[in-house]
């Protein structure tokens, strides 16, 4: 897995990608675009403003951008660690570092997200007004699967399904339905866009803050474990719900993804990934974002002082850090292993 950093002049981009949410939580974000050997690629910074965000939020993104385009979608566009000189001077929200990545839709292609497509296309099933957009949350999407669009699009719903149980592995608590886009081309819906934007996984969360960190994980797993009868789902979380509505529904994509699971579990035994710093990692608080939003989102730059002089900034060693990220996500494939392969014993194979 490659950690180097890829440098960039914002003053030498060639134009900027306009990124709106539409949620109730609204926002527009501005990233430059960059030519690298006749493809556009994306630099996507890091917010000062964006909750419990510290650089290993990149390298989350490396991470788990090329586990998956190796073990479970070979289309998943590959992000790198970059930095962008000038462009928090332009941007005074954003840092220079970041991630770059490259376009998704090609050429005559259309991107629409879920949130933007069911407000153009309302179905009873799903209730968007109560839509919310931010981190920390296992999302629903079992209303979105039972949806007539995808009712009448398999194809789609099985990519979908199969996205939703790759979201579960790596713990993201940030996906979203806007992160989750529909491929259009000549008005025609193609494909579910390969999977972006993988900063929240639950193993990067919080590491200087222990709480939150098991809080979350420990969150993960009893959603993977949890077991609830047929006529007392009420008590099942998001992860649990999903599982059990993709194994119910979708089982050849459950097995698929099972499959695959287990060859990840073997390699990464055996040969783990070792993280490297070649001059991106700096020392962070996970709430530091607190004194960014005092002072690019409330104005306050007294308030925005005061927290950045309360706050301890941490170190990691990433030697540690990989060998215990190594550790969490086997006990997440060995739980989902189990899971995914108790219950598809337990049901029937449709015909």
């Amino acid at each position: 897995m490659d950690f180097k950093v890829k440098e960039y002049d914002y003053n030498k981009k060639i134009a900027n990608q306009t990124v709106e949410a539409l949620g109730k939580v609204k926002s527009e974000k501005y990233f430059p675009i960059f030519i690298e050997d006749s493809k556009e690629y994306i630099f996507k910074p890091l917010s000062k403003t964006k909750p419990f965000l510290t650089p290993l939020f990149a390298y989350s993104e490396v991470y788990w951008s090329n586990l998956i385009k190796e073990y479970f979608d070979d289309n998943t566009p590959l992000y790198s660690l970059g930095i962008c000189h000038g462009y928090s001077k332009q941007v005074p929200k954003y840092n220079d570092k970041g991630t770059v990545v490259p376009k998704i839709n090609q050429k005559g292609e259309k991107l629409v997200n879920l949130l933007e497509f069911f407000i153009d296309n309302p179905d009873e099933k799903v209730n968007i007004e109560n839509y919310v957009n931010y981190c920390g949350v296992f999302y629903d999407y079992t209303d979105i699967l039972k949806s007539d669009f995808f009712k009448n699009n398999p194809e789609l719903a099985n990519q979908l399904a199969y996205q939703i149980l790759i979201s579960i592995l790596k713990g993201d608590i940030n996906y979203h339905y806007e992160n989750v886009s529909i491929i259009y081309e000549d008005n025609e819906p193609v494909s579910i866009a390969p999977m972006i934007d993988h900063e929240f996984s639950v193993m990067f969360y919080c590491l200087d803050s222990l709480y939150d960190h098991i809080f979350y994980y420990n969150k993960l797993l009893s959603g993977i474990n949890m077991e609830v009868t047929e006529d007392d789902h009420t008590r099942a979380i998001n992860i649990t719900k999903n599982l059990d509505y993709i194994i119910d529904n979708y089982r050849e994509v459950a097995e698929r993804f099972l499959e695959n699971l287990k060859k990840l579990k073997n390699d990464l035994k055996y040969n783990p990934i070792r993280f490297k710093d070649e001059g991106f990692m700096e020392p962070f608080n996970s709430f530091e974002f607190m004194a960014g939003q005092a002072r690019y989102k409330e104005n306050d730059e007294q308030k925005a002082k005061f927290i950045e002089e309360k706050i301890d900034r941490n170190e990691i060693d990433l030697s540690k850090f990989s060998k215990s990220l190594n550790r969490e996500v086997l006990n997440i494939i060995s739980s989902l292993e189990k899971t995914i392969t108790k219950k598809l014993k337990g049901k029937v194979k449709h015909i």
